[in-house]
């Protein structure tokens, strides 16, 4: 059993350092390149972002001494920090739509209108699951 976790652990370091420069040599490309889709670009955006944020937790709770619970807490982790951002984002959509920093074109609006209610959705459905809270 022990040797599986180290070639997993190998496997999982490799794919890592693999990926990693892969990614510096696509940086280098997007330099130099015609402009890719907007929708490739879009997807490799969320991608980065939540290969990110979870590489981050990780390491993270591996430097404060946490490796042997690294995985279950790296996701409590991402979901609470998920969570912070979205608050943090929709105060600041507020602020710039009640300021008038930004204007919402018709399609913009729908579409975050779409994402919140779908949230809530969840939400109201999670809520309804657990019960009433104390």
């Amino acid at each position: 059993m022990y040797a599986d976790m180290n070639e997993t652990t190998d496997s999982l370091n490799l794919t890592i350092k693999q990926l990693a420069g892969e990614l510096r040599l696509l940086e280098k490309r997007l330099r130099v390149e015609p402009d890719p889709s907007a929708d490739a670009l879009t997807e490799l955006r969320h991608a980065l972002d939540d290969a990110r944020l979870t590489a981050w937790s990780v390491s993270t709770l591996i430097t404060a001494g946490r490796a042997s619970h690294v995985r279950n807490a790296a996701l409590a982790f991402v979901a609470a920090e998920r969570i912070r951002r979205v608050e943090q984002l929709m105060k600041n959509i507020c602020g710039d739509i009640a300021g008038q920093a930004i204007t919402l074109q018709k399609s913009q609006m729908d579409s975050l209108l779409n994402s919140v209610n779908s949230l809530r959705e969840v939400l109201l459905h999670s809520s309804a699951e657990s019960g009433p809270r104390s």
